[in-house]
C-alpha cells in the first residue's frame, strides 16, 4: 500500500524545534510499517523542545492514515484475528476495564443513569462494564472487524462512525471516553476539541494514554514507541495539550493497563501552567529508554550472571541499580531460579529482601500482586504454610474487586470467561491457594 506523507509541526504548540529521541529499528517481534518503496514509515520519534510532546515528525497524511486503520492495522497488530478474539484477550480487556472502573470509583465518579460514549470502543468490553455500573452506555468504532468482535462477545452493536468525519451525534454525554486512541490520530488536539463538543456542560472527558516515562515492562522501546503511535505524552505535555484545547485536568493517575495514564478532563483552562525544563525531561527519557533496551536485549545474560552470585545482598544491590526496570529483572530472575535450581532458601530471601517499586510500569504478568503470589508459592515449598496463607491473602487483597463487578459475573455466566482461563491470573491463583491451605 502507498502512504502519502506529511511533514508535521508540533500538534500542541505548532513548534518545529525537535530533537531526535528514539529511532525504531527492525528486529524480531518489532512491528514496522513500510511504504510501497520499502522505506519505513513512522519509525522516528522526536521531542518538541518548546512543549515536551513526543511525536513522529513525518506521518501519513490524513487520508492515508484513515486507509491504514481500515485496511492494514488489524493485519499488522492483531495477526489474523481481525474478526475474532481469544479468551486470553477477553481476560485482558476485562481486567483493563476493571482498572478504569476502580479509578473512577476512587475519585467519586458515579455513573448510574449517566449517558456515556466510548469512542474507539474496540471489543466493547468497557461499554459492557459501564452498563454494569448502571450507565446508559454506547460505543463508537470505525472498524467493522471490531464491531464483529463486540457483537460476538456481548451481543450488541457499536455505532459505526468517525467523529472527525462529520458524523451527527444528536445528544450530549455526561462522560465521553477516549481510551488508547489519542496516540493514533492525525491530530490529538483537533480530536479533543471535537470530542468536547459532545460533552454536557458539567460533563467530563476520560482519557487513557501511554505514559512516555513508563515504557511497558518486558518489551523493547521499539515496541513501546509503536509505529502506530503518532504521539506519546508525559503528564506535563498532556497538561499543555489540555490547556491548548481550553480544558484542564481534574484528576489523573497511572492506573490504566501497563501503567497508562488515566486522565479526567473538564471544560475551562487551568488557572496556572507550571514551567517545565524540557531539556531535563529529554535527558530523563533518553536514560529510561536506554535502560529499558539494555534490560530487554541483555536480560538472559544478566539473569544468568545474577543467578551465579552467592550473596543475596549483592544481588539486590545490583538489581536496584536499574532504576526503571528493577521490578522486571527481579521477577524474571525469580522465575528463572524457580525453574533451574533447588535452592529455595535463596529464592525466598531474594523475594523477601526486594522492595517492589511503584513508579515503574506494571501489567498483569509483572505486578506487585503477582510478586506476592510468588512469595507465597515459595513459602509453600519451604513448608511454612501459615506464612504462605498470609501472603496469598495479601496478594489477592491487592485486587479483590475483580469478581465484584456485574459485567465480570455476567461474562462467566455467558461462558466467555472460563474458570480455567481466570485461574491463570495471579489474583485467582491466590484465591485458589488460600482455599487449598484451609
Amino acid at each position: 500500500m502507498k502512504y502519502n506523507l506529511d511533514k508535521r509541526t508540533c500538534d500542541i504548540c505548532g513548534g518545529t524545534e525537535f530533537k531526535n529521541l528514539y529511532t525504531q529499528r527492525p528486529h524480531s517481534g518489532c512491528v514496522m510499517i513500510k511504504n510501497e518503496d520499502g522505506k519505513f514509515v513512522h519509525n522516528e520519534n522526536v521531542m518538541c523542545m518548546d512543549c515536551g510532546l513526543v511525536m513522529k515528525p513525518i506521518t501519513m497524511s490524513r487520508e492515508s492514515l484513515k486507509l491504514f486503520y481500515i485496511n492494514e492495522y488489524n493485519k499488522l497488530y492483531k495477526g489474523s484475528n481481525v474478526d475474532s478474539i481469544s479468551r486470553h484477550e477477553v481476560v485482558d480487556t476485562a481486567y483493563n476495564a476493571v482498572y478504569v472502573c476502580d479509578w473512577l470509583n476512587k475519585i467519586g465518579i458515579n455513573l448510574d443513569g449517566k449517558k456515556t460514549l466510548d469512542i474507539g470502543s474496540g471489543d466493547g468490553m468497557f461499554v459492557r462494564a459501564l452498563r454494569g455500573l448502571g450507565a446508559d452506555a454506547y460505543g463508537m468504532e470505525i472498524s467493522k472487524d471490531a464491531q464483529k468482535v463486540c457483537n460476538k462477545i456481548h451481543g450488541f452493536d457499536t455505532v459505526m462512525g468517525d467523529i472527525m468525519e462529520g458524523v451527527v451525534i444528536p445528544t450530549h454525554f455526561d462522560l465521553v471516553i477516549i481510551r488508547n486512541v489519542l496516540e493514533h490520530v492525525y491530530s490529538a488536539k483537533e480530536f479533543l476539541i471535537r470530542a468536547m463538543e459532545i460533552v454536557s456542560e458539567n460533563g467530563n472527558l476520560l482519557i487513557e494514554v501511554p505514559s512516555a516515562d513508563r515504557p511497558y515492562g518486558g518489551c523493547p522501546v521499539d515496541s513501546f514507541l509503536s509505529a502506530a503511535h503518532i504521539y506519546t505524552y508525559t503528564m506535563d505535555s498532556f497538561r499543555r495539550l489540555a490547556d491548548s484545547c481550553g480544558l484542564h485536568i481534574d484528576s489523573y493517575s497511572y492506573s490504566g493497563h501497563k501503567s497508562c495514564m488515566l486522565i479526567l478532563l473538564k471544560k475551562g483552562k487551568a488557572n496556572q501552567m507550571q514551567s517545565v525544563n524540557h531539556a531535563r525531561t529529554y535527558s530523563k527519557l533518553k536514560e529510561i529508554y536506554a535502560e529499558q533496551d539494555e534490560t530487554f536485549f541483555n536480560i538472559s545474560k544478566k539473569i544468568k550472571e545474577l543467578s551465579e552470585k552467592s550473596y543475596v545482598n549483592s544481588i539486590i544491590k545490583e538489581i536496584n541499580e536499574y532504576k526503571h526496570t528493577s521490578n522486571l529483572i527481579v521477577f524474571t530472575l525469580v522465575t528463572f531460579l524457580f525453574q533451574n535450581t533447588g535452592n529455595r532458601d535463596t529464592i525466598a530471601e531474594i523475594l523477601d529482601s526486594y522492595k517492589w517499586k511503584n513508579d515503574q510500569s506494571e501489567d498483569i504478568n509483572c505486578c506487585e500482586a503477582g510478586y506476592e503470589f510468588c512469595r507465597g508459592l515459595m513459602y509453600i515449598e519451604l513448608g511454612d504454610f501459615r506464612t504462605a496463607k498470609e501472603i496469598f491473602k495479601k496478594a489477592s487483597g491487592m485486587y479483590p474487586q475483580i469478581m465484584e463487578y456485574n459485567f465480570i459475573k455476567e461474562l462467566r455466566l455467558d461462558g466467555v470467561l472460563s474458570d480455567t482461563v481466570l485461574n491463570e491470573s495471579m489474583w485467582f491463583n491466590c484465591s485458589r491457594h488460600i482455599k487449598s491451605l484451609g
